[in-house]
């Protein structure tokens, strides 16, 4: 009965190891998908800051834009009871890790996501700008044609055009006939022109905010990642602590150890539940003796 408790015992003391060598796998297994997509963002960021320098689509920077993975902070969450310690400037490798840091890499995500977001208006700003200055090539276009008939009678100017042109604020000549000479015509067409050229120098102003904007998001993430990195290598220091990662900041394979851990435990305790077992068995002996 004493050997059955003994056994008991050191079971759930072999067990105990092997279930908190699961939650560190698990742990680790987010920091490096964290780790993963940070770096992945980095790079995606990096194309967009390109693809701007080389005058792409608005549409292909907006939908790589919107690819950007938002990541995952949920694994950087600190244990409540650890204390916040250490000091923002001093994120090296050999200080231990602690929940300072991981509030510095959640503050650091958190402001990434804000740019992005505060990048996406421009983007909708710059599609509008962009139908604007489509919708006065043609009204340039029709006029043009207008003009070309003016030199031989007044023309009448389309009411879209001149819808437009009073929204907008800008001036034109209002002939008491209601038609347009050739030279009135030339004077709205000018108008117009220099509308589009306002338009983008607008456009220019937006992409130079999205551009400004993806350069704080790459430099946040960046951020993000290289302490996150030094937090997962001081974490995996021997000094610190016995950790499921190497000195190299890799991961180890957890099943292996724990099946060790677990086996030799099992035989330790099969060979004392022998010796046990047999000395039990000794004064049995020599009582019926």
């Amino acid at each position: 009965m004493k050997c059955k408790k003994i056994i008991s015992i050191l079971l759930c003391f072999v067990l105990t190891p092997l279930f908190t060598l699961n939650v560190c796998a698990s742990e680790n297994d987010g920091l490096q998908a964290l780790q993963e997509t940070l770096n992945q963002n980095i790079e995606e960021s990096q194309k967009i800051l390109d693809a701007i320098d080389q005058d792409s689509s608005i549409d292909d920077i907006g939908d790589m834009i919107n690819n950007l993975e938002e990541p995952d902070t949920s694994v950087l969450e600190a244990d409540g009871d650890a204390p916040v310690t250490g000091s923002l400037g001093d994120f090296s490798s050999s200080a231990p890790p602690t929940s300072l840091m991981l509030e510095f890499i959640k503050a650091q995500l958190e402001l990434a996501n804000s740019v992005k977001n505060n990048a996406m208006p421009n983007m909708d700003d710059i599609h509008v700008k962009q139908y604007e200055e489509t919708q006065l090539s043609q009204f340039i276009q029709q006029l043009n044609d207008l003009k070309s008939q003016a030199y031989t009678e007044p023309v009448v100017i389309p009411g879209d055009i001149l819808y437009y042109m009073d929204e907008k604020g800008l001036s034109y000549p209002v002939p008491k006939s209601g038609r347009y000479n050739a030279s009135e015509c030339d004077s709205i067409i000018r108008t117009l022109d220099d509308r589009i050229s306002a338009l983008g120098i607008e456009i220019m102003d937006s992409l130079v905010s999205i551009q400004n904007f993806m350069s704080e998001y790459n430099s946040y993430i960046s951020n993000a990642y290289s302490y996150l990195l030094d937090f997962s290598n001081s974490s995996a220091s021997p000094s610190q602590s016995q950790s499921l990662f190497s000195s190299e900041g890799g991961q180890v394979n957890v099943t292996p150890v724990a099946v060790s851990v677990l086996a030799g435990v099992l035989a330790g305790m099969l060979l004392m539940w022998a010796i046990m077992k047999n000395k039990l068995k000794k004064p049995a002996k020599e009582e019926s003796i």
